[in-house]
Parts: structure tokens; C-alpha cells; sequence
């Protein structure tokens, strides 16, 4: 349980880095018309965020991670 909660701890730092630099990309890159640098970033995040899911979903229905209600 605890590999899966640094899994998720990993790919959630690693979204943050994607969107950080598409944000430094888009500050550089306004000038340029054929930069794709920003365009790789973000495709990058979304692709991470995709993984993320499937990977909580797949944890989930495996039993290695119990999501808890509201009350907790």
C-alpha cells in the first residue's frame, strides 16, 4: 500500500514539473511561431494525469488502495 501511495506521490510531482515548465515555455517561447516546447509540455501533463487515474483506478479495484467516505 505504501508503494502505491509514492507511486501516486511521484506522478503527481512529476504533473507539477510538466505544467511548470509548459509555463516557463509559454513565458520564453511567445515570440517564436514554431515552437513546440509548450505544446510537448503540456501534452506531457495530460499524459501523466491520464497515468495517474489509471493508476488509482487499477490500485482501487485491486484492493491496494481503500478509498474512505466523507466522514472518513
Amino acid at each position: 500500500m505504501a508503494l502505491a501511495k509514492i507511486v501516486v506521490v511521484l506522478i503527481l510531482i512529476a504533473i507539477l514539473f510538466a505544467l511548470f515548465r509548459g509555463l516557463f515555455f509559454l513565458s520564453k517561447d511567445h515570440e517564436k511561431k514554431d515552437s513546440k516546447r509548450l505544446v510537448n509540455a503540456l501534452t506531457w501533463r495530460v499524459a501523466l494525469s491520464a497515468l495517474l487515474i489509471a493508476v488509482i483506478i487499477i490500485s482501487i479495484k485491486l484492493g491496494i488502495l481503500i478509498p474512505h467516505g466523507v466522514g472518513g
